[in-house]
């Protein structure tokens, strides 16, 4: 959505990516899987996170979150918070090269 030169629609799911982007802003560029999962795990910004998972009365809830690493050509699936828990499943990434 923040480069495609088309209409967006309006409302809590843009408002939403705006304010994660900001919190993803304030971090330093990642130089670790660590730091990835830190960031993906941001929980600072008051009514939307970048895991919005914080109470039962959050409309817009993180259900999934997945970091492809593409030197290990992988796949991880996290259903929980990633920097404090394991993937559900890593899946391997095939191509028709390798």
């Amino acid at each position: 959505y923040l480069r495609l030169p088309v209409p967006e629609v309006t409302g809590l799911i843009i408002d939403s990516s705006v304010h994660r982007h900001a919190a993803i802003a304030k971090h330093q560029h990642p130089r670790t899987r660590r730091e990835i999962l830190d960031i993906l795990s941001d929980q600072t910004d008051n009514n939307y996170r970048v895991y919005q998972d914080f109470g039962p009365n959050d409309v817009i809830k993180t259900i999934a979150t997945g970091i492809f690493d593409c030197v290990k050509r992988t796949w991880s699936i996290y259903a929980d918070k990633p920097n404090c828990n394991e993937p559900l499943v890593v899946i391997p990434i095939r191509t028709d090269s390798h």
